[in-house]
C-alpha cells in the first residue's frame, strides 16, 4: 500500500461524538495533573526539593505515556464501532469504512509495533468482516483495500502474532455465527411468525 494514498487523521469523519469524547480525555488529564501538583507537599531542603522535582517530572512522562496509549486505544475501538455500525446500517455505503482502514494503516506505520498489537484483535476483526462479506451489495474496491492492510500488518508485526491473534478472531466469529443461528432456529420454533419479519427485514 502505498503511503501517498494513506489518508491522515484529519480526513477520517469521527463526528462530534469523537472530538467531544477526545476533548473530555484531554481535560481530565490536564485537571488530573494540576491537582496532583497542587497537593505536593513543600520541602525544607534544597536537596528534597530538587529529588521530588525529579520523580516528579519521571512521573508526569509514565502518566503521559500511559494516557496516549490508552487514548490510541479507546480511538481504535470508537473507530471500529463506527466501521460496524456502518456496515450494520448500510453496507452499500463504504466511505467511512474506507478511510478509516485507510487511517489504521498509517498509524500501523507511524506506531511503535507492541502498540499496534494491544490494537490489533479489533481492527483485524473490522477487517475480516469485509474481507469475508459475500453480499451482491459488497464494495470490492473495500475488499481489496482490507486485503492490502492484512499484508501491510504482517510485516509491522511478528507474523506469528499475527497469525495467531488471526486465527483466533476468525474462529470467536465463527463460534458467534453459529451460535445466532441456533438461536435464531430455536425462535423460529417459538415465535415463527416474529421469525419470518425478521427475516424479511433482513433481505435487501
Amino acid at each position: 500500500m502505498d503511503r501517498t494514498e494513506i489518508l491522515s487523521v484529519d480526513d477520517v469523519i469521527l463526528g462530534d461524538d469523537l472530538d467531544k469524547r477526545l476533548g473530555e480525555d484531554k481535560s481530565n488529564h490536564k485537571e488530573a495533573e494540576d491537582e496532583d501538583e497542587n497537593t505536593d507537599d513543600d520541602d525544607d531542603t534544597s536537596q528534597t526539593a530538587e529529588t521530588n522535582s525529579n520523580h516528579d517530572n519521571n512521573s508526569e512522562e509514565d502518566s503521559k505515556e500511559t494516557q496516549r496509549s490508552i487514548s490510541i486505544a479507546w480511538m481504535v475501538r470508537k473507530l471500529c464501532w463506527i466501521c460496524s455500525n456502518e456496515a450494520f446500517r448500510s453496507n452499500q455505503e463504504t466511505f467511512r469504512r474506507s478511510s478509516i482502514v485507510k487511517w489504521f494503516a498509517a498509524l500501523a506505520l507511524d506506531m511503535d509495533p507492541a502498540d499496534v498489537k494491544r490494537c490489533l484483535p479489533p481492527i483485524i476483526r473490522v477487517l475480516l468482516r469485509s474481507i469475508d462479506d459475500h453480499n451482491k451489495h459488497n464494495d470490492d474496491n473495500l475488499k481489496v483495500l482490507c486485503q492490502e492492510y492484512v499484508e501491510l500488518l504482517k510485516g509491522v508485526v511478528e507474523l506469528d502474532f499475527f497469525t495467531r491473534t488471526y486465527a483466533d478472531v476468525q474462529r470467536s466469529r465463527q463460534e458467534k455465527r453459529l451460535q445466532r443461528k441456533r438461536q435464531n432456529a430455536l425462535e423460529a420454533v417459538a415465535n415463527p411468525e416474529e421469525a419470518a419479519t425478521k427475516k424479511m427485514k433482513k433481505e435487501p
